[in-house]
């Protein structure tokens, strides 16, 4: 009957599925003769003592991955880089499949696939285990755009949560608290909502202001100016949507004035 037909897997989605853990395979073999690096070392060194963990590293709120090195450096050391390398590509391929669950409510499988797996196979695609937390960063954007397209108690506990997720994953999560601010503003969100959203940012401005240091005077020196730091934007934005045309400039930028247009008149239709 229609509730049996309801439970049954998508054949899209069971395709999604094996090619995500073929990839997974595939990443694992390719880093297996991979060892620490950089990064991995100073981050045992910052997790030393428990309460370092909340200190900045390289400037980041970094919670979520200094916790995960703490946990795997007490049940593995340095003995092997396997759990390390586990837990970089698992943190790489839920990005993916974040979006794929959240896009297949609204669009359907195939759309969703399609764009799981423009976020699984991209351009310049990084295996090294030290820099997970963007990844974590970028899968609590991606649930908490989910949560913020609908309303209810349930969807404000998880705009809390995958946001909350976020800043103490990488300073990444800045940016979705901003474009959280954003659409709570245009969809005019309800009390809880504004909670949801404000109490995680709140949390990390005050982190910020008691345990980063200021800048040093070199590094204010060589800061861009904000005409430098806008046209990198738009730079970046246009080269994401090359990205998603597949390095391809023209369907590029047709995609990217499409989304412009788009945008404005969904903000003159109102987003609620």
């Amino acid at each position: 009957d229609h509730n049996d037909a309801r439970l049954r897997p998508h054949p899209v989605a069971v395709a999604f599925g094996l090619v995500v853990l073929v990839s997974g395979g595939y990443f694992l073999r390719i880093t297996r003769n991979s060892w620490f690096f950089s990064d991995e070392w100073a981050m045992a060194r910052q997790v030393v003592r428990i309460q370092d963990i909340v200190d900045p590293y390289n400037g980041h709120l970094s919670v979520t991955i200094l916790s995960l090195y703490r946990v795997l450096l007490e049940l593995f050391g340095f003995t092997t880089h396997m759990p390390y390398r586990v837990a970089g590509i698992a943190s790489l391929v839920a990005v993916p499949v974040a979006m794929f669950l959240i896009a297949r409510r609204r669009l359907g499988a195939p759309i969703a696939a399609i764009m799981g797996l423009l976020l699984l196979w991209f351009r310049d695609i990084s295996l090294v285990p030290g820099g997970l937390n963007h990844s974590l960063s970028l899968l609590g954007a991606i649930v908490c755009a989910g949560a913020l397209a609908g309303r209810g108690r349930r969807r404000d506990v998880l705009v809390a949560g995958s946001l909350a997720f976020a800043l103490s994953s990488s300073g990444g999560g800045v940016a979705i608290a901003v474009a959280a601010v954003v659409h709570s503003l245009c969809s005019r969100a309800t009390r809880w909502r504004w909670l949801a959203v404000i109490l995680p940012s709140a949390a990390w401005l005050l982190w910020w202001v008691a345990l980063v240091p200021p800048d040093s005077e070199a590094i204010r020196e060589l800061r861009p100016g904000v005409g430098e730091l806008t046209e990198s934007a738009v730079s970046h934005a246009a080269e994401a949507f090359r990205f998603l045309a597949l390095g391809n400039r023209l369907v590029g930028g047709v995609l990217l004035a499409l989304f412009i247009v788009y945008a404005a008149w969904r903000v003159r239709q109102g987003l609620v």
